[in-house]
């Protein structure tokens, strides 16, 4: 104890008669309050022989001793204290010892007696939680007790999973926050704009004639046919079916498939968002295999997850259905019909006669399939059994027996929310397994937050882009 705390060259610690009598009650009850009562009726009992019924228990600094005082006090000091009141007859007892002379001192962790003390002009000190001793355990916590040693030793004998988050440069995270472009739909008034500014970089045909030659083609023709004196040539006009089959179903088609486009274009743009990648660490660190384990990642909200490396490598070359074209475009428009120019040549003609007739066939243009027999699975590789194609919620992988040692196992994820709004959300990580007694989870908290972009300047540059290209298919 620290007894230095009071200031004094020497203190007693007394064993009054209110107290004594209070622990003779103790004695009986069950609990931690019962073994405290008889130790220290065995001290009263071993100072009742003692010398001057007193012991040391510290010499110096200051010097304490603990004393039995056993006079009687039969008379009540102050007019608010009953002595057939455990608390307030030692009180009294207490008065009674200051009325000797004595620098009297309560010490209690009882509120009600420390206040009854003070309004009768006793100074006390409320014991600190320092003081006081521990609690000691009873029946039921020495069997939790024991029972948590035996988890403990248990556990030490598992293997150590290490799950973790990071980017995909290897800098670990804590969270994900990333703010995304929300592409609205064109209005009808938007998409009828950016329709009539087609029509005027793409416009329907008129003329239907056969454009005159560049001077090089008129050039090069005329040479064909000093080559060859036998070539004739005939000038066919575009029929009225296809010019009718142009300016009625083709062209107006083309339209439609540009409104169509147009009318779908914040789909487009939504599926080239660069959506945001973590990736997700899983590691056996301990000195024991994980058997029948079971590695697990969920969207824990309004998000998906899609995978972006494949653990199984009997399966490679599988295409991805998450690669996206980048380059969008507006279709051409049609081709308007034309006059066209035959030619005619004798002698193909009868060189095409004497051509053989039966096409030879080459033996290596026989091809005969191929069969393998199915790889056996490795017991300590990892083999996905859900998840690992397409936008998902969960993700599951199964592994025999995962040994410790092993370079750690990386799953690079693409994270989106499910709707185009603010989004909070989690991605977990866990592994079960067979000798594992409480599963390893791991969660990292997502954030996305929108800002609107502007659709009707996208179909603007669409809409450039097809007049060049038009333009320069004009050109050819």
């Amino acid at each position: 104890m620290p007894w230095e705390e009071f200031g004094r060259p020497k203190v007693e610690v007394l064993f009054v008669p209110p107290m004594v009598r209070e622990l003779d009650k103790l004695k009986t009850q069950t609990g931690r309050q019962n073994k405290l009562a008889r130790q220290l009726s065995s001290d009263i009992r071993s100072l009742i022989s003692a010398p001057n019924r007193s012991a040391e228990i510290r010499e110096v600094n200051p010097a304490v001793i603990k004393r039995l005082e056993l006079r009687a006090v039969t008379e009540s000091l102050h007019p608010a204290l009953r002595l057939d009141h455990a608390d307030q007859a030692l009180i009294n007892y207490i008065l009674w010892l200051r009325q000797e002379g004595n620098d009297v001192l309560l010490l209690t962790d009882d509120t009600i007696c420390g206040t009854t003390a003070h309004e009768v002009g006793l100074p006390v000190r409320f014991l600190p939680e320092a003081w006081l001793r521990p609690p000691e355990p009873d029946e039921s916590a020495r069997e939790n007790a024991r029972l948590k040693a035996e988890v403990q030793r248990l556990t030490a004998a598992e293997p150590k999973v290490e799950l973790r988050f990071q980017n995909t440069a290897d800098t670990p995270l804590t969270e994900l926050r990333a703010g995304l472009t929300r592409w609205p739909a064109l209005s009808d008034a938007e998409i009828g704009a950016l329709i009539k500014e087609v029509e005027r970089l793409c416009p329907q045909a008129i003329s239907f004639d056969l454009p005159q030659p560049r001077a090089i083609d008129a050039l090069a023709e005329r040479i064909g046919r000093i080559s060859r004196p036998l070539v004739r040539s005939i000038y066919e006009p575009a029929t009225e079916e296809e010019i009718e089959r142009y300016k009625t179903i083709e062209y107006p088609e083309w339209l439609e498939t540009v409104r169509s486009v147009f009318a779908s274009l914040h789909h487009a743009l939504e599926i080239r968002t660069e959506w945001p990648r973590v990736v997700a660490v899983a590691a056996n660190r301990g000195t024991r295999p994980a058997t029948e384990a079971l590695l697990t990642i969920q969207a824990r909200g309004a998000i998906t997850l899609l995978n972006e490396d494949d653990l199984d490598e009997d399966e490679e070359g599988e295409t991805d259905p998450s690669v996206e074209v980048d380059r969008l475009e507006l279709p051409l428009p049609p081709t308007p019909p034309r006059g066209r120019t035959k030619t005619f040549d004798p002698l193909e003609i009868y060189r095409g006669l004497n051509a053989g007739a039966l096409p030879t066939i080459s033996p290596r243009s026989l091809h005969l399939p191929h069969l393998s027999l199915p790889t056996p699975r490795e017991s300590d590789a990892f083999y996905w059994r859900a998840g690992r194609r397409d936008w998902s919620g969960t993700m599951e992988l199964e592994c025999a027996s995962w040994r410790h040692g092993q370079d750690p196992i990386r799953f690079v994820l693409r994270v989106r929310p499910k709707e185009q709004v603010a989004t909070s959300a989690a991605v977990e990580i866990s592994v079960h397994a067979h000798n594992i007694t409480k599963p390893q989870v791991v969660r990292l908290p997502v954030q996305f937050d929108y800002e609107d972009g502007s659709t009707f300047a996208e179909g603007l540059a669409l809409v450039e882009l097809l007049g060049h290209s038009a333009g320069a298919r004009r050109r050819l």
